[in-house]
């Protein structure tokens, strides 16, 4: 169990060969160090290949209730992936604990009890993460169904984000625009949900107009629809330049509900689903980064076009390619997160748009707006905002310390036990 051997049956075997793995395995064939990727490589197949072993599939369950982590976690997408009913009070118990997985492998099962035992987890009574989890697996499963549960869970969404990811995911399912659109007017949602659905349902090829119409009716939000010519671009540059403030501008650009700093990188802290602002205001005059900006469909830099997937189970998804195999196609979505679809379930890709949706400052006060322009062009240019000089560590994780974190000590950090509660940090754009 030490070798490449069991990733590579994983990888290449028949159905015969992934029968001799899981059966050894059922048999305690293998040292428990090496459970985990046995389990793993047989969810593999499954997912890439859609090979699953010879006769008898049961077995699984035991492993849902070991003690050591990464075997319930392989186990728990096995099931999803092999689809085992049987499985689905076990998963119900997982996801209740907070497990992603277990949310993915229900939505994956489907079903009526998966169904009920998910709607139970979205109800109010329960954590509000554990609802939004709920939530976006019970869209997966039957959207149209759950637009109840799906809605009250949105409009208890208190944070940007959190409402942003949940969108997305709720809009992966083909026609989820229209289904939605249909629930807005009576779902009551708060006016920074209501933003976060706009943005989700505006980002890189989405087409969900019925969607953006509803919700901008339901908070009386206008939409950007003036284009600005040539010349109003170089005179709001202008203003840019002489009254933006590039401290406060930065401020903007870091504010979570914009977003800046998952899609791009300064000084290589950030994100990669856009261009590298490093350096963008000695390469690109005002005018032209305001217009990207306001317009980002109209000049795409080459490499960063989305591509909008639809696949055989009725998801829709959107990213920019990060690479293509014969048996896998990788993404890279507009959270900065890849995404991985097996070759075998793409019903169809077509070339999308840029991934930042149109209007998205529109939120921002006149003076913000010219604070923001004004930041991202002086990037790049002598003074405290080069970020191009190196040995500058530009990227921390913080753990908050909590009485629990403390009452367990520095072992239980080390051993990734508080591994969800870390957060991401950037530093500024300067070296000070």
């Amino acid at each position: 169990g030490s070798g490449p051997l069991i990733e590579l049956i994983g990888t290449a075997g028949g159905a015969p060969e992934l029968a001799v793995l899981f059966n050894q395995l059922k048999r305690d064939g293998f040292d428990p160090v090496a459970h985990a990727r046995v389990l793993a490589s047989l969810a593999g197949a499954a997912r890439l290949r859609n090979v699953r072993p010879t006769g008898d599939l049961s077995g699984v369950g035991k492993f849902l209730s070991s003690d050591d982590r990464a075997i319930r976690e392989a186990a728990v997408q096995l099931v999803g992936e092999w689809k085992q009913t049987p499985h689905v009070p076990a998963l119900l118990v997982i996801a209740a604990e907070g497990n992603r997985a277990a949310f993915d492998s229900l939505a994956k099962i489907r079903g009526p009890q998966a169904m009920r035992g998910l709607k139970k987890l979205a109800a109010s009574s329960q954590p509000i993460a554990t609802r939004q989890a709920a939530a976006h697996a019970l869209g997966a499963i039957n959207l149209k169904g759950s637009l109840a549960e799906v809605f009250a869970v949105l409009k208890d969404t208190k944070n940007f984000n959190t409402a942003l990811e949940l969108w997305r995911g709720l809009l992966g399912g083909r026609g989820a625009g229209k289904l939605l659109a249909g629930g807005v007017a009576g779902a009551g949602l708060p006016k920074p949900i209501v933003t976060a659905g706009i943005r989700a349902a505006r980002e890189g090829g989405r087409d969900e107009k019925a969607l953006v119409a509803a919700l901008a009716l339901s908070q009386n939000i206008s939409l950007l629809t003036k284009q600005m010519t040539a010349a109003e671009l170089k005179t709001l540059a202008a203003r840019a330049m002489k009254e933006g403030d590039p401290f406060a501008g930065e401020r903007v650009y870091r504010r979570s509900s914009l977003a800046c700093t998952v899609c791009h990188a300064i000084g290589g802290a950030g994100g990669k689903v856009g261009p590298d602002f490093t350096s963008i205001g000695t390469s690109a005059p005002p005018d032209y980064l305001i217009e990207s900006i306001l317009y980002p469909n109209r000049k795409i830099k080459e490499g960063y076009h989305s591509v909008v997937v639809e696949t055989k189970d009725n998801r829709s998804l959107v990213g920019v390619q990060v690479s293509e195999s014969g048996t896998e196609l990788v993404l890279r979505d507009a959270a900065d997160k890849l995404v991985s679809i097996p070759r075998n379930q793409v019903k169809r890709k077509v070339n999308g748009q840029s991934l930042m949706p149109p209007a998205l400052i529109l939120s921002l006060t006149e003076k913000e707006q010219l604070d923001l322009y004004r930041f991202l062009a002086e990037l790049g240019k002598a003074g405290p905002f080069d970020a191009t000089k190196t040995g500058v560590a530009r990227t921390w994780r913080l753990l908050p310390g909590t009485h629990r974190v403390e009452q367990y000590g520095i072992h239980k950090i080390v051993e990734a036990d508080f591994e969800k509660k870390w957060s991401n940090h950037v530093l500024g754009a300067g070296n000070g």
